[in-house]
């Protein structure tokens, strides 16, 4: 059985990952679930994974979570959200991929396959909040 350990900030993350190791960014399209009539709840956003000595360290930085057609295109009523969601979380890729090189953490594009294991949420934040400011 593989241990799947969910990271609910790329801090957390980074402070237990051995130094030298290659971790894995991709933006991601994860089916909620299916609604009815070609509808489903699609969560888009950022997959972050690492396997260390056989676990694989997981942090997920949702950026949003909207009903799209199975596949959305011509039309569809969402499409253009959906573009927006996708636009935003391959942005927000590439601002994780930068945060994390300049932390020195080797960083690859890819996903590693969790198999039934979900994604968990998380809220991503590059620190931790200073005492007293708003924990948001």
């Amino acid at each position: 059985m593989t241990i799947v350990i969910h990271f609910s900030t790329l801090d957390d993350m980074i402070a237990e990952l051995p130094s030298n190791h290659i971790v894995r960014v991709a933006a991601m399209d994860i089916t909620e679930s299916v609604i009815a009539n070609g509808i489903r709840l699609a969560g888009i956003g950022v997959h972050v994974c690492a396997i260390v000595d056989g676990s694989i360290f997981s942090c997920y930085l949702p950026v949003r979570v909207m009903q799209v057609w199975g596949v959305p295109g011509k039309g569809d009523p969402y499409a253009d959200e959906y573009r927006q969601a996708w636009d935003k979380a391959h942005s927000l890729a590439d601002q994780v991929r930068d945060y994390l090189g300049s932390k020195g953490v080797q960083v690859r594009s890819g996903i590693i396959d969790l198999g039934d294991v979900r994604p968990m949420r998380a809220t991503w934040r590059l620190s931790r909040p200073a005492e007293g400011e708003p924990n948001e």
